[in-house]
């Protein structure tokens, strides 16, 4: 469900009031986060928390967190950050 769900998810982002930018997925594949394969890097430049929140939180996305436990393993450890970003 995670897989077939991504390109909506993605698409939904995209067209959300405040995305700016996402990393790719056939960029993300590319990165191995701490040398490990298994960690997945999600990357997204949004125009402000409150936007991010709104997509993450009252949309399509709310219920891909929701089914989180499903997919992946819990790292136990800070598993999310933001930091601001100069205009241009």
């Amino acid at each position: 469900d995670f897989i077939n769900g991504l390109d909506a998810v993605n698409a939904l982002s995209e067209a959300s009031p405040g995305f700016v930018w996402r990393l790719r997925e056939e960029t993300a594949a590319d990165i191995a986060a701490y040398g490990d394969p298994m960690i997945v890097a999600n990357v997204s430049v949004w125009s402000s928390p409150e936007t991010l929140y709104e997509f993450s939180y009252r949309h399509l996305h709310r219920e891909f967190l929701q089914r989180r436990r499903e997919w992946f393993d819990l790292l136990g450890a800070a598993h999310l950050a933001l930091w601001w970003v100069a205009d241009g």
